[in-house]
């Protein structure tokens, strides 16, 4: 039977704690998940974690180098891709994931769902959905996107890095046959864990609440609230 979708999530030997806590958070809020979890990273994977198919990559392996990998090596229809630092804080309701599929099954013209709500560059698509306009900024990204799978692939050939996935890539899907929508209503509640090598704030609320073993954060840098305003500045300029 014809895989329908997969999960991908993209690590590397460097970020173990993230790889890990990604597993720890699924199997907490979506144990009853349907798709397949893949990693694909270098060549070390922490214990612990509870993913159906690691791919390890090679030391010597960038990012690109592993995403195109890893696409290439899972057949499934569909690829619900992010990165290793958003983490579930909330349960997936049943049915969630089949719903979007359904989606795009059912609009062949969609490519993409993003996970993850959107304020700018967007339009009415329909009750559910908005559509994030070519051309625009940020149109694909790492945070939790579904894709279809030939999608992403034509994405993985560029050999781009994060950013430029996110900045180069969102200018070249303009050229690529489908539309990108993302949800209207927040219903995969995820943090964004880590960035700019630093735990986020709401990651560390987490920690806490879910009473997450210190040693795994207690001694790496915490992002700075004045960085978070100048962040929010330069979002609304």
């Amino acid at each position: 039977m014809e895989e329908k979708m997969a999960i991908l999530v993209l690590g590397r030997d460097q970020t173990s704690k993230l790889v890990y806590l990604t597993s720890y958070f699924m199997d907490k809020y979506w144990s009853d998940r349907k798709f397949r979890l893949v990693l694909c990273t270098q060549t070390s994977v922490p214990g612990g974690v509870n993913y159906d198919q690691v791919i390890c990559a090679g030391a010597e392996t960038v990012w690109s180098d592993r995403l195109k990998i890893a696409v290439k090596a899972i057949q499934a229809e569909y690829i619900l891709f992010t990165s290793e630092d958003f983490f579930l804080k909330d349960f997936v309701e049943p049915g969630l994931m089949e719903s979007y599929l359904e989606k795009m099954d059912s609009e062949k013209i969609v490519s993409a769902i993003k996970l993850t709500p959107s304020k700018n560059f967007i339009e009415k698509y329909d009750d559910q959905y908005n559509c994030i306009k070519k051309g625009a900024p940020y149109r694909v990204c790492v945070q939790p996107t579904i894709f279809k799978r030939d999608y992403l692939l034509a994405l993985a050939e560029k050999n781009y890095t994060p950013w430029q996935f996110e900045v180069d890539g969102s200018e070249y899907s303009s050229l690529l046959e489908g539309e990108v929508l993302v949800v209207r209503k927040n219903e995969y509640n995820c943090v964004h864990a880590w960035g700019k090598g630093a735990w986020t704030r709401e990651a560390v609320s987490l920690f806490k609440k879910e009473k997450i073993d210190r040693r795994l954060y207690e001694n790496d840098p915490i992002y700075p609230i004045l960085r978070y305003i100048v962040d929010f500045v330069w979002s609304i300029v």
